[in-house]
């Protein structure tokens, strides 16, 4: 019965160190794989459950850039970096050239934060949809930033027929800036929400602006710039006014 024990041991203890150094050196090999995409980037940093203290490096997707945290020692995720140069190779686009002549570029993430880029054709500022990692310098977090940074001027006086005529327009985008627009019907400025994009000229940061560009365009157009006044008597005689594009009949 001994011979037997001895035997069984001697058959199977090889074939149990075997499977048990292959199993621990493919777990390290799968492990320490330098095989990441750049996906990884947007992850959360995590310390896993063991209670190790290893300075590591992450990609900060508020920050944009490469930062310390201390890793557990095991398990975590794939934004996990040895040093913050391997952190920023593959996570941090590097561009030389002025930010505000490089191209709106969301990135290879898939998150979805509203930025601001500079579009060099229009020389303004525009909201774009970025994906949280890589893209360029061309990337801002406000669109006064943005315009600190890049416009080149302000926009071009315009006519009265151009900018006071002109309906308010929010635009596409789904940001909320209080603004405010001339209503040609009512003779006054008023406020309304700009979604941060396009829209037209009929958009002032302030009332006072507003009605130093349009108020004083009004006294141009003599009685025409007049709004319509039925007077206090009570008859009802019918009489002709000019209206802008935009009246709602």
């Amino acid at each position: 019965m001994e011979l037997e024990f001895l035997y069984a041991l001697l058959f199977f203890l090889p074939v149990a160190i075997q499977e048990t150094t292959y199993t621990g050196v493919s777990a390290v090999a799968v492990d320490h794989t330098k095989v990441k995409d750049a996906s990884v980037c947007q992850l959360q940093p995590d310390v896993g459950p063991c209670r190790g203290a290893k300075h590591q490096w992450y990609y900060n997707i508020t920050l944009r850039e490469c930062a310390l945290f201390v890793y557990g020692g095991c398990e975590g995720n794939g934004n996990r970096f040895e040093k913050k140069k391997e952190c920023r190779t593959l996570c941090v686009k590097k561009e030389k050239k002025d930010a505000c002549k490089q191209p709106k570029d969301s990135g290879p993430c898939m998150a979805l934060s509203y930025r601001w880029y500079y579009n060099e054709a229009t020389d303004e500022c525009e909201m774009f949809a970025y994906g949280g990692c890589q893209g360029n310098e061309n990337n801002f977090a406000t669109e006064e930033e943005c315009r600190a940074k890049c416009v080149k001027a302000p926009k071009p006086p315009s006519t009265s027929s151009g900018i006071c005529m002109q309906p308010s327009d929010s635009g596409p985008c789904r940001a909320r800036h209080t603004r405010w627009f001339f209503d040609l019907d009512e003779r006054k400025c008023k406020k309304f929400t700009y979604g941060g994009c396009e829209g037209n000229s009929n958009n002032f940061e302030s009332k006072q602006e507003c009605e130093a560009k349009c108020l004083e365009e009004l006294k141009s157009f003599g009685i025409c710039g007049q709004p319509a006044d039925t007077g206090n008597c009570r008859g009802k005689e019918q009489k002709w006014f000019p209206q802008s594009a935009n009246t709602k009949m």
